[in-house]
């Protein structure tokens, strides 16, 4: 084989492998990514319409970030507090941990599930001041 031909195959070689590297990481940057975030607010919440936002600081930049998902699906687990919960528990600034897929294409949202960590309320006293007395 000449030193011409020779050279024409590796090159026609080489740009082939470019083209499907290329192809490639296209085809990974359309595929939806699973993110987990371990801590953000609820900012807002339409439970018929089954969407929400979410807002929180983001870890490397230090930036506050909204994010919103225009459909929770019905299989998305949600628990509060460990116990299993459905959406019309969460409320509007409940602190959360969610996992989800963002869809950077078209930068949708699709979370796949919701923990609620809510501070229980202060529970008051179990007995009354005199029932707390010994009897004589």
């Amino acid at each position: 084989m000449s030193p011409t031909r020779r050279n024409a195959v590796v090159l026609v070689g080489s740009g082939a492998v470019l083209v499907v590297a290329v192809v490639w990481r296209v085809v990974l940057w359309t595929q939806p990514r699973e993110y987990e975030l371990k801590s953000a607010v609820v900012t807002q919440l339409d439970v018929r319409a089954r969407s929400g936002e979410i807002q929180f600081v983001h870890p490397k930049s230090g930036r506050t970030m909204l994010v919103a998902a225009d459909h929770i699906p019905e299989d998305c687990d949600i628990l509060i507090n460990g116990e299993r919960a459905t959406l019309a528990d969460v409320r509007v600034g409940d602190t959360v941990a969610v996992r989800g897929l963002v869809n950077p294409v078209n930068q949708s949202v699709q979370p796949e599930w919701v923990h609620v960590t809510r501070l229980s309320d202060a529970p008051g006293p179990t007995t009354t001041p005199a029932a707390a007395q010994k009897a004589p």
